[in-house]
């Protein structure tokens, strides 16, 4: 049994130089952007975004903290994909922007899966509001 446990929107996490994603795909060199571990399905997003929209190349840098990805943006060093609820609290006071992919690339459920007999479990969850209806 699957069940949706919550949906949320990837923004693009970049430096104030970065306003926009039009200043993103055109800012000339090669574009770094950090990732907390390879294989990121935010990161593959992103990743989707900037091969369809740009002939700019990138390299992928993986940091071991979102923390440190956080102060690596806002140094102006590139750019990261993230949740924006995790995004939001994080660049309040920094010098960062949150860019909007497009709607087909934004959105993110997350599943939780268990087995068929967990009815109670998932009962819970919607009680306590760990999972959307």
């Amino acid at each position: 049994m699957k069940q949706i446990a919550f949906v949320d929107e990837l923004v693009v996490l970049a430096p104030k130089a970065i306003p926009s994603l039009a200043r993103l795909v055109a800012f000339g060199g090669p574009l770094t952007v950090f990732v907390q571990r390879l294989g990121c399905s935010y990161t593959d997003r992103l990743l989707t975004y900037l091969t369809q929209a740009s002939a700019r190349g990138y390299r992928i840098l993986e940091i071991g903290t979102l923390e440190g990805i956080v102060r690596l943006v806002e140094s102006g060093l590139g750019v990261a994909a993230m949740p924006r609820v995790f995004a939001s609290g994080h660049a309040r006071g920094r010098e960062v922007h949150l860019l909007q992919l497009p709607h087909a690339l934004r959105t993110l459920e997350t599943y939780v899966v268990a087995p068929a007999t967990s009815d109670a479990f998932f009962a819970a969850c919607e009680r306590f509001a760990i999972c959307a209806k």
